[in-house]
């Protein structure tokens, strides 16, 4: 459980069915999705189908008749991997809950003892609606706008009705019913936020083309209007008219401004992008009069950004300059995202630095276009992940209620406007709308922003919370924080479920024929599946920290898995080709010192350590080093000719899942006095994968390496740690801070019931007040009371005395860590030692350079070593 101001935040069970690790990362993605909605923490674990489930909270698989959870949501037995192609038979009603049949039936069953039974998938139907997976399919017209007029989406009305926020609400008040206690959401004081956004197109009129358009749309009733077009006293520049609307309220505005200037004949020939330049000295003063007056300035990406991950960094870049503010948020121009997958656009933007998009909604239809009326982190179906963007769905535009009506078929404009309202506000959600700046003249717009101000004060007054867009998104950001917090993932831990069959000892001989080669790309579901059901799997045999040395460091991945006669997996063993400046060497795995083959059959280990050589061969590499592997392994290894050495060494801290006993009993008093000197000292801990925060560590980090003379990592490396890591709960960032001021930070890695420190930096000035005695306090801590059985601290040097003695304080043994390479005879482990005092010169040359020449050479040199 995580702590917030009153009450401790439950953390709710999940149990899953092994029949379910085909779609894990999608399965766990809802669930998680759901439960931050419903205001819980969560715990993934597996379970049996004949296991015992009352200790569940949720139960999801197959049809449990022996199920004894307060939830049991049954699978339909179709892979999520199958949602595009899927569309709903119909929709069913029960209980003012609509459920989607993809050919299970059902909908939630009372059980006697006040227990629900979705009979109905409402997993799968919340993964088809939050990704959006028949989209695709959906007619375009020539601007890729999605009309929608046959298909089940529009016709079943699911654009007014968030189902996945109507499921989570259905969780909420389940389980708070139940006694658990969920996190308010931030602004759920009144019945929804409420945020005003504005796209800024075309600011400023273009006089003869102005008034030509309306003497075409209005004939001679254009006439009185025509003279103040002219004059300039009828124009578009109407930023002080939104700011004193909204001031009323209690708020500021958003404006995205567009960073790229089109011209008349690029919107001619299909390129509709505005015409004014922010570089400008009117758009100069603007920047700094909305600065001054709070408004949040953000991104109007232009028409084609979305092809382009450089793109749209050049044009937020642009708009910081001119603007003189971090620019956080973004909306597509048109709301233009890729139209064959929105959510490759959306990883762009994470990859530009953007914290969040207000794209995601539909040209013609006003509503709810994910099925959600909450911020939310969007998913990328590729990549199977989470992406690190928070999308803020806009709900309307001003055009849905104006020129977009005879598409739309909307009767009465202000009712469905209602509507919308009264739905989002009982489910404590949000309303984003956009209107253009230009919508607050009433001569050529009376239905923008004449027609808001109305509805607003007639229909909404003081019922909502007025929010900019940018604080709703921190909000929410941190309201997520607090639950990520306190949630687990034991879906990779070794005494549940799969995880404990595959683990224990085969009975018998390998199932037939094994044979190795390379990883194809539709076995990647089931090589996560089986690193994370084997007892001896690392976060550094996932596809995840292959994305993330791949993107760090640029090595060629070699992943080899063994396969049985039935081509199920039975090992795997990553490699990485290391193409350095003295010959290529093929890795498992660089720059970490944890690696080797996975297997559940000697014969496997074989196959793969042959396969190994014979890659070594193909790839032209010099050597191959295999690193940590078991005892077994380690055997087979020798036999086959790899030398063995034994040098580096490690410490490892068992956890006991009582934190208080830990305190009392395995820490020395010197110890205990050591944090509390950091705590009276003011010292605080907080947990964050926020991006500030890293930039935090980074800075730490660099100072860190440069006192002790060791060349830093590049910040690309921590940013894909952020990306493929932080997102899927595999990674952690711990922060000390002195009067809100980091003092020592710590990445860690979590999986498989293991926490591994990773990365640190300190800041050597504070070491005084002891901040990391309470940074490795606080990951143990919060590790022992989470779930975790050991806390790992990395391989050391056997020359570095003094930090092998710091480690063991905590209650850690230390052993020797075994490599293998091929062919021997190489340069030794303590010839490579960089602790050795043959190593002093180079360490102090080191020490003496300037920050961005040694940010620099470690950027060059870590792509050089393994």
């Amino acid at each position: 459980m995580a702590m917030t101001d009153t009450n401790p935040i439950s953390r709710l069970r999940v149990g899953l069915h092994p029949a379910l690790t085909h779609s894990l990362p999608e399965i766990k993605y809802v669930l998680r999705t759901l439960l931050r909605l419903a205001g819980f923490g969560v715990e993934f674990l597996w379970t049996g189908e004949k296991s015992e489930t009352s200790y569940l909270d949720i139960y999801y698989g197959p049809a449990n008749s022996s199920a004894a959870t307060p939830v049991e949501i049954r699978w339909c037995g179709l892979k999520f991997s199958e949602a595009p192609q899927l569309e709903p038979s119909r929709l069913a009603e029960q209980d003012g809950i609509a459920y989607l049949d993809f050919g299970s039936g059902g909908g939630c069953d009372h059980r006697a003892a006040g227990g629900l039974c979705f009979t109905n998938d409402i997993i799968l139907s919340s993964y088809w609606l939050l990704t959006g997976a028949r989209e695709p399919a959906y007619r375009r017209d020539r601007f890729d706008n999605l009309h929608l007029d046959d298909s089940f989406f529009l016709k079943h009305g699911l654009a007014s009705r968030p189902l996945v926020s109507e499921y989570a609400a259905l969780l909420r008040k389940h389980f708070t019913a139940r006694g658990r206690t969920a996190l308010a959401l931030p602004w759920s004081g009144r019945s929804a936020a409420f945020a005003f956004t504005h796209d800024v197109d075309y600011p400023q009129i273009i006089r003869s083309i102005e008034s030509a358009r309306l003497l075409v749309s209005r004939g001679v009733k254009a006439l009185p209007s025509i003279p103040g077009i002219l004059n300039g006293s009828n124009h578009f520049w109407k930023f002080a008219e939104w700011v004193e609307f909204e001031s009323t309220l209690g708020t500021r505005p958003t404006f995205y401004f567009m960073a790229r200037k089109g011209s008349l004949a690029q919107y001619a020939t299909g390129t509709p992008d505005c015409f004014y330049d922010i570089r400008k000295p009117e758009f100069t003063a603007l920047f700094r009069q909305l600065r001054e007056q709070g408004c949040e300035i953000g991104l109007h990406a232009s028409y084609n950004a979305h092809r382009s991950v450089q793109q749209l960094r050049r044009e937020k870049e642009a708009l910081e300059q001119a603007a003189g503010v971090k620019v956080e948020g973004n909306r597509h121009h048109y709301w233009h995202l890729d139209p064959a997958a929105p959510h490759e656009t959306l990883r762009r933007q994470e990859q530009a630095g953007l914290l969040y998009d207000s794209s995601l909604g539909f040209e013609f239809y006003p509503g709810f276009r994910r099925g959600v009326c909450h911020p939310f982190r969007p998913y990328h179906p590729q990549e199977r992940r989470e992406l690190s963007l928070v999308e803020l769905p806009p709900t309307w535009m001003d055009d849905h209620f104006d020129r977009r009506l005879a598409v739309n078929g909307i009767a009465d404009p202000t009712d469905f406007a209602r509507k919308l309202v009264h739905t989002a506000g009982k489910l404590g959600g949000t309303i984003v709308v956009d209107y253009h700046l230009r919508g607050m003249n009433a001569d050529f717009y009376p239905l923008y922003g004449q027609w808001l101000s109305e509805f607003v004060c007639n229909e909404l007054g003081s019922t909502v919370n007025y929010q900019s867009a940018a604080e709703l998104v921190h909000q929410y950001r941190d309201y997520e924080q607090s639950l990520d917090l306190c949630s687990l993932d034991l879906t990779s831990a070794a005494e549940h479920g799969i995880a404990a069959a595959l683990a224990a000892e085969p009975d018998t001989a390998a199932p037939g024929e094994i044979r190795a080669d390379l990883l194809r790309p539709e076995e990647h579901e089931a090589w996560d599946a089986f690193v994370s059901s084997h007892a001896q799997g690392s976060v550094y045999h996932t596809l995840a920290w292959k994305a993330v040395t791949e993107e760090a460091f640029g090595h060629k991945a070699a992943y080899l898995r063994a396969v049985d006669s039935a081509g199920t997996i039975v090992g795997v063993l990553p490699l990485f080709l290391v193409s350095g400046i003295f010959g290529g060497r093929l890795v498992s795995v660089p720059l970490r010192d944890r690696g080797g083959p996975l297997f559940l059959y000697p014969e496997a280990c074989h196959a793969l350590a042959q396969r190994a050589l014979a890659l070594q061969h193909d790839m032209g590499a010099k050597s191959l080093e295999i690193k940590y592997p078991s005892q077994e392994c380690g055997a087979a290894l020798g036999a086959l000719g790899y030398e063995e050495e034994r040098y580096w060494v490690t410490t490892v801290v068992p956890l006991n899942g009582d934190s208080e006993k830990m305190w009392n009993e395995t820490l020395r008093s010197p110890t205990r006095r050591a944090v509390k000197k950091a705590r009276n000292a003011g010292l605080e801990c907080r947990w964050s994968h926020s991006p500030a925060d890293l930039d935090s560590f980074y800075h730490l980090f660099v100072a860190t390496r440069k006192g002790l003379g060791i060349p830093p990592y590049p910040k690309r490396l921590f940013s894909a740690i952020e990306r493929h890591l932080f997102t899927r709960g595999l990674a952690r960032l711990l922060l000390v801070e002195s009067a809100g001021r980091a003092v020592a930070a710590l990445i860690v890695m979590t999986f498989n019931g293991e926490m591994i420190s990773g990365y640190m930096g300190y800041d050597n000035a504070a070491s005084e007040i002891r901040p990391n005695d309470l940074l490795f306090w606080e990951a143990m801590r919060w590790a022992s009371d989470n779930g975790y059985r050991t806390y790992y601290f990395g391989a050391d040097s056997p020359l570095q005395d003094g930090l092998l003695s710091y480690k063991k304080k905590w209650g850690g043994e230390s052993f020797p860590i075994p490599y293998y390479r091929f062919p021997p005879g190489q340069l030794s482990e303590e010839k490579r030692d960089s602790s050795a005092a043959r190593y002093d010169l180079y360490r102090r040359m080191i020490s003496w350079m300037p920050t961005p020449v040694l940010r620099l050479a470690g950027s060059l040199l870590a792509n050089q070593i393994s």
